[in-house]
């Protein structure tokens, strides 16, 4: 039985009570990581568990739910401490809220997350109101039309994918080879109701935005 969850990191660029509702309520599980828990207090929800080294914030909240307690000088991330904690608990999606936007090595360890964990996952994705981000590999996927985000990328994680096709969208394409350091797969808009995306061959962040 799939059981996903919603993990709340420390810094959320683009958000407001609502989105962060939305995904509480929709998640099976929810963790705060660290300093997520201060959003947990703002908006009053009670998570399942509190994950973190508390460098950024302090155990003397103390939401009614488990803390875990790690060590501040530790080989993790306070996220992959969430994931680790997740693989645990049997979860086989997860979103985070945040982990963009702020700081640069935050970021991109957040994404090297989503690398990390893919086979670990049936769905793992970063997320806020102006962004969202996820795997593709040796397969397909069907992107709705979301008015929240306008635009939609393929970057490739590696040298290169292959086997790349687009249907549905503004800018096809058919059986083309991307490598990483083209700017082919960036901003592109779904026509209809929605895109499909195909990876023949390799691994890319897909990647959903709108403007400011």
């Amino acid at each position: 039985m799939s059981k996903n969850c919603t993990v709340v990191l420390a810094f959320i660029e683009n958000y407001d009570k609502e989105f962060i509702l939305e995904h509480v309520k929709a998640a099976d599980y929810v963790v705060c990581a660290d300093a997520g828990q201060q959003i947990a207090k703002k908006y009053d929800f009670i998570p399942d568990v509190v994950i973190g080294d508390f460098d950024s914030t302090t155990e003397d909240i103390k939401l009614d739910c488990k803390y875990i307690t790690y060590p501040v000088e530790k080989d993790i991330t306070d996220a992959e401490a969430c994931v680790l904690h997740c693989i645990d608990e049997g979860v086989d999606e997860i979103t985070f809220l945040g982990g963009m936007g702020g700081r640069l090595d935050h970021t991109l360890g957040a994404l090297s997350l989503l690398i990390k964990f893919k086979d670990d996952m049936k769905r793992i994705r970063l997320i806020d109101k102006r962004n969202q981000i996820e795997i593709l590999e040796n397969g397909s996927i069907t992107i709705e039309k979301d008015s929240s985000y306008r635009f939609f990328s393929i970057v490739p994680v590696y040298e290169s994918i292959s086997g790349v096709s687009i249907e549905g969208a503004k800018y096809p394409l058919d059986n083309v080879t991307m490598v990483k350091a083209s700017t082919l797969g960036i901003s592109n808009e779904i026509e209809a109701d929605k895109a499909k995306v195909t990876i023949a061959d390799g691994i890319a962040y897909i990647i959903r935005s709108s403007d400011a």
